[in-house]
Formats: structure tokens, C-alpha cells, sequence
């Protein structure tokens, strides 16, 4: 099964192209199921959709999901930061979509910076807290990226080693995949920078026999096409990893 969970759209305000274009790309690159998880709108926040769109969101999911119907599974999530204040609102979204994927970029606290870009081993270790919360939450289906916040580090010592086990252990002890995602591999990196997806996290990911998922993390429709989907399995599955081909399990498709 090919499949795909980690989709943008226009709405989030970083991504381009026709919702319909999305699902005619997942055809044609051959995915059994495509889910929709544009990120969360929460209130007074400038990332995000826009409150008022996700109406409109949940909508035109739904038509491309009946329209498509026999030719392409297609689900609607929402992938949300771990923001504690925003509990109630998380789980209150929760019960309009048919999943949600935990992506942790800066938690909504404001001077915080961007998961890509942290450098500091106290930076590490605050975005690991972060992220058993909201696995802790029981509310997302995966934490995406998990090595996002290695994408700026300058290099994989000690800390990162250590924050990458701890962070694995916690995500067997709460029974979520780590996604791998392809987005990272297209996006730019100085010599000083480890990038991600990062080999050295994958490899401590298979020492600790953690569960991965494979994510396009789309934000234009071709990506989809291009995305080297058998390659990034073919990766995992030589480290030793366990690959979850569909998180959502064999029977729990609308």
C-alpha cells in the first residue's frame, strides 16, 4: 500500500495549487490513500489556516473524497502544534477530522524560533519536551518530522544522540510512528547545518526498533509525483526499521 498522510493546501499561506490537483497528482504517482492535513487554525495565531477556512476545508475534502471515490482513498486531518493552552480547542477540532498529526515547530511561544533552526543543546532538549506533550495528548496519529529540530544543529553529538533516543523511547512508550519526510530532502542546507530527514537520528531510531511512517509533506502537487517514496521505504527497511505502511490501520477508512 502506498500511502500518503502529510498534505498541504493554499490555506496554511506556504503552499500552492488546486485542492483537485493534489488527488489527480496521487493517482497518477499510484497512492492508495491520500490524507489532507493542512495545519490547524487556532485563534489569534498567524500561522495556520485561517479559522473561518476550515468550513470551507472540510467541505471540499469531502467532495474530492466522494468524487474520487473507487479510484483513491482520501481523508481529511490536520496537522497542529502542541500548545497547552490550546488543549480544549485541539480536541474539540479532533472530532471534525478523521486524524491529526502532531508537527512541532515552535509551539506558538512567541521570541521561540523555528524547530529549523535551533543550535543550542538546551534548544534540543526544549523542543523533546514539546513533543511528548503533545504525544502525551493521545489526540495525533504521528509526530512528523521528528528531526526537524536537527535540521539547523551543526552537528550530531552527544545531545542530539541522546534527545533522539530519549525521543524514540517516548514514542514507543506511546505507540507513535516517527514520520520520515520527504519535504526535508528538496529543502537547502549550509555544511554547517545536519538537514533532515538525518541519517544519524534514523539510525538511533532503528537501534531503539522505533516504528516509521513515510510523509510527503506536500505543499505542491507535483511533489507528490516526484517524491522518491521507494527509496526513502527502501532506506528505512535496510536500517532494520519497521515501516507502517498505513497508521490509520487496514479498516478504519470512511
Amino acid at each position: 500500500m502506498k500511502c500518503n498522510l502529510h498534505t498541504h493546501t493554499r490555506r496554511c499561506g506556504h503552499a500552492e495549487g488546486e485542492d483537485e490537483a493534489y488527488v489527480q497528482a496521487a493517482i497518477a504517482a499510484g497512492y492508495d490513500v491520500l490524507g489532507f492535513s493542512d495545519h490547524a487554525p487556532f485563534p489569534n495565531m498567524t500561522f495556520g489556516m485561517r479559522p473561518e477556512a476550515l468550513e470551507g476545508y472540510l467541505a471540499l475534502v469531502q467532495e474530492l473524497r466522494e468524487k474520487y471515490r473507487g479510484q483513491i482513498r482520501i481523508l481529511v486531518g490536520l496537522e497542529c502544534e502542541p500548545i497547552p493552552q490550546f488543549e480544549g480547542h485541539l480536541r474539540q477540532l479532533r472530532r471534525q477530522v478523521d486524524y491529526m498529526l502532531l508537527g512541532n515547530h515552535w509551539n506558538g511561544r512567541p521570541g521561540l524560533l523555528h524547530t529549523s533552526q535551533l543550535r543550542e543543546p538546551k534548544q534540543l532538549w526544549r523542543y523533546y519536551e514539546d513533543a511528548v506533550y503533545g504525544m502525551e495528548t493521545g489526540l495525533f496519529l504521528y509526530l512528523c518530522h521528528p528531526d526537524i529540530m536537527l535540521a539547523g544543529y551543526p552537528r550530531f553529538d552527544e545531545t542530539a544522540r541522546r534527545v533522539s533516543r530519549a525521543l524514540c523511547r517516548e514514542a514507543n512508550r506511546l505507540g507513535l510512528p516517527l514520520e520520515y519526510n520527504l519535504l526535508g530532502r528538496w529543502k537547502e542546507r549550509r555544511a554547517d547545518q545536519l538537514g533532515y530527514p538525518c541519517p544519524a537520528f534514523w539510525e538511533v531510531a532503528a537501534e531503539e526498533n522505533a516504528r516509521a511512517v513515510i510523509g510527503v509533506d506536500a505543499h505542491a502537487p507535483g511533489q507528490l509525483t516526484r517524491a522518491d517514496y521507494a527509496g526513502a521505504e527502501g532506506f528505512l527497511k535496510g536500517l532494520g526499521l519497521r515501516v507502517t505502511a498505513n497508521p490509520l490501520g487496514g479498516g478504519q477508512f470512511p
